[in-house]
C-alpha cells in the first residue's frame, strides 16, 4: 500500500485526486488508508460517469450512494458525505485522466471486484432511465483502464439494455 500512498503523494498532476483523498481523510480521521484510497478511487470514477451528460439527476446521486453502501460497506450517512464531496469535486475531477483513478483500484483489487465496479457504473447511468451513448463510452473506457477484457465490458451493458438510448430507436 506504501506505494499507491506515494501514488496519491506525488507531483502537481495529482493535485485534483489528491484533493478528494483529503476531503474523505478530513471528514474521516479514522479510516484506514486502503480505505480512503478505495473510496477517492471508486466515488470519483462514480462522479465523472453520472456527470457524463452533463447533469446529475437526483435519481443518480440517491444510486451513487446506494451503490457506495452496497458495494464499499458502509453505513448510509458516510456513502452521503462521500457522495456529496464527489459531487462538489466534480469539476476538477472531470478534467482528470481515468487511468489516475484505475490504476489504485487495478493494483488492489481482483477482476471479480472490478467487475462490481463496472456493473456498478451501468447500474449508476442507467438511474436516471437510460445509459447514453456517451455514458457507454466513457464506462468502455473505464473498463479498459481497470484492465477488463471486453467481455466483462459487454456482460456489466448487458445488465442494463432497457436502458441503452442506442437499442431505444
Amino acid at each position: 500500500m506504501k506505494r499507491l500512498l506515494e501514488f496519491f503523494n506525488l507531483k502537481e498532476d495529482k493535485k485534483i485526486i489528491n484533493n478528494l483523498y483529503d476531503r474523505f481523510r478530513e471528514e474521516f480521521p479514522n479510516e484506514s488508508e486502503d480505505a480512503l484510497i478505495l473510496f477517492s478511487c471508486v466515488a470519483g470514477l462514480m462522479a465523472r460517469v453520472a456527470h457524463v451528460d452533463f447533469e446529475i439527476a437526483d435519481s443518480e446521486k440517491e444510486h451513487m450512494k446506494n451503490a457506495l453502501i452496497h458495494w464499499m460497506k458502509i453505513e448510509s450517512k458516510k456513502a452521503e458525505i462521500l457522495t456529496n464531496i464527489s459531487l462538489e469535486e466534480l469539476k476538477n475531477l472531470q478534467g482528470m485522466d481515468t487511468r489516475k483513478f484505475c490504476t489504485p483500484i487495478v493494483e488492489t483489487t481482483n477482476v471479480d471486484t472490478r467487475f462490481e465496479i463496472l456493473e456498478a457504473l451501468f447500474e449508476l447511468a442507467a438511474a436516471d432511465g437510460e445509459v447514453s451513448n456517451d455514458e457507454s463510452n466513457e464506462i468502455s473506457f473505464i473498463a479498459k483502464t481497470l484492465n477488463l477484457e471486453n467481455k466483462y465490458f459487454i456482460a456489466a451493458r448487458a445488465n442494463v439494455k432497457d436502458y441503452l438510448t442506442n437499442l431505444k430507436k
